[in-house]
């Protein structure tokens, strides 16, 4: 049932993080980056404003349920919850907007209402905890294909740009009327006292998850409502479609450690000794998946930009190369942060957000007025650098920090061979022939390299490991 459960995430994940990245990439490009800075800008409003409907609680009900604990209550409890949390956040927002920009309010109307999501995430925790995993895949990839069907069209039809709002809020509608109606097909809501009981409970209990979400959501978002502040919508239109891109390359990360998060774990309880060469392995492993992509997009970022989007987006050039930089910190933090709930150390992962969370905001407050959107990537890339320093030293972690310096040097020499090799064809070939023709050299290289284990042991045992099933 597991190793079920785990393919049917895995496949998800990867169809609606590739697909799902392209037609944003479309989405963007049609409305270009003044337009595009409202949008994610009132979206952003909406991801910060959700921290009011107490995040965190999803987590809560799907280990009560999974461990045979009366759901109906649980349920009840956590809908009315999420209901009445929703509608708070969702009139707060709406005020925020009427007293900065009432021009936006129309816009904001259909926008916030993409808070009431959390409703629909009370239904999806209750299947989570009663393993219908492969349940929840097909209705989301219903709702994906019709959304990003519609958005489609709609950008070839060249719809209005309001309609684009209109959308989401039909999105929140298919999420909670799906499953909802799903539910109520073979279970029902109670209204009882015990109901205040049970709140008390998980809200105590989800406490600690809520403050850990505060700042994860502070830290993604923050960053574009001060650009819109500092600089305006078109900076952060600028800024956003750089993030995108990015965020193409940081989705692996995730997509990786669906699989590879069993392993580390089992090793974990089963031998410590064993475990830390595991987490050593996969240092390895994501350091020559990410330093490549940073090299190539360094050399090559005018191209990619102008290849993907139009003129209007020239300026994302400089943001791109910055914000690249951050991809090698952004896999060894995931990995990083699986290994801190393995080992307990939720304390520590906490502070240590927090810490890069208040280096992010400073330098940003700092470097915005300044440098524009150009400031906001700096603030970023330094951000992901302090957590991925501070663990090892306020932690049992140290060997982490040292086998990342180690795990650079070779992929580094492979990735700028590789580039000498294609450089001189930039003149003729296209940037897609270009990055393939990259990835290809890099990586059959690599692959020569470790047939005649000319590269690192830990980059060979993470191959076993992943391929060949071997400890």
């Amino acid at each position: 049932m597991l190793k079920k459960n785990i393919s049917f995430t895995f496949i998800e994940k990867f169809f609606t993080s590739i697909v799902g990245a392209l037609v944003s990439l479309y989405f963007i490009n049609y409305l270009g980056p003044s337009q595009y800075g409202i949008f994610t800008y009132l979206y952003s409003l909406v991801y910060l404003f959700g921290i009011l409907t107490f995040p965190g609680i999803n987590n809560i009900i799907i280990k009560h349920i999974s461990q045979g604990k009366n759901s109906s209550y649980l349920i009840s409890a956590s809908f009315y919850l999420s209901l009445i949390t929703s509608f708070f956040a969702f009139l707060m927002m709406l005020l925020f907007i009427n007293m900065k920009d009432d021009t936006l309010l129309l816009f904001a109307i259909f926008s916030s209402l993409a808070i009431f999501n959390t409703v629909a995430g009370v239904f999806k925790s209750y299947y989570n905890g009663i393993q219908q995993i492969d349940f929840l895949v097909k209705v989301n990839l219903v709702i994906f294909f019709i959304i990003n069907s519609i958005k489609l069209i709609a950008v070839y039809l060249k719809f209005d740009f309001i309609f684009f709002f209109q959308l989401t809020l039909l999105e929140t509608l298919l999420q909670i009327g799906l499953f909802g109606y799903f539910f109520f097909k073979d279970n029902k809501l109670f209204v009882h006292k015990k109901i205040f009981k049970i709140l008390k409970i998980i809200t105590v209990e989800a406490f600690p998850l809520f403050l850990i979400s505060l700042v994860i959501m502070l830290y993604i978002r923050i960053d574009q409502v001060m650009i819109e502040y500092f600089v305006g919508f078109e900076q952060l239109g600028q800024y956003s479609a750089s993030v995108r891109l990015v965020d193409m390359v940081y989705m692996f990360s995730p997509i990786l450690l669906t699989s590879l998060y069993p392993f580390i774990s089992k090793k974990y309880k089963q031998n410590k000794k064993v475990y830390v060469e595991y987490v050593k392995n996969f240092v390895y492993l994501f350091s020559y998946i990410s330093i490549p992509i940073v090299l190539f997009t360094l050399l090559f970022s005018d191209e990619l930009i102008d290849f993907i989007f139009s003129d209007k987006f020239i300026d994302a050039s400089l943001i791109l190369q910055i914000l690249i930089l951050s991809t090698p910190f952004v896999f060894w933090n995931s990995l990083l942060y699986k290994v801190l709930i393995i080992e307990n150390m939720m304390k520590i992962n906490f502070y240590s957000s927090l810490a890069s969370l208040a280096v992010n905001v400073l330098l940003n407050y700092i470097l915005i007025p300044i440098y524009g959107a150009v400031g906001a990537a700096i603030a970023t890339v330094i951000s992901y650098g302090v957590f991925i320093f501070i663990i090892p030293f306020i932690s049992s972690l140290r060997f982490y920090m040292v086998d990342i310096v180690k795990s650079i040097l070779q992929p580094v020499i492979l990735a700028v061979a590789s580039l000498l090799l294609i450089y001189q064809l930039i003149e003729y070939l296209h940037i897609l022939i270009l990055g393939v023709l990259f990835l290809t050299f890099y990586f059959s290289t690599t692959y020569i390299l470790y047939k005649f284990n000319f590269i690192s042991t830990q980059l060979i045992n993470s191959y076993n490991i992943i391929y060949k099933g071997k400890d």
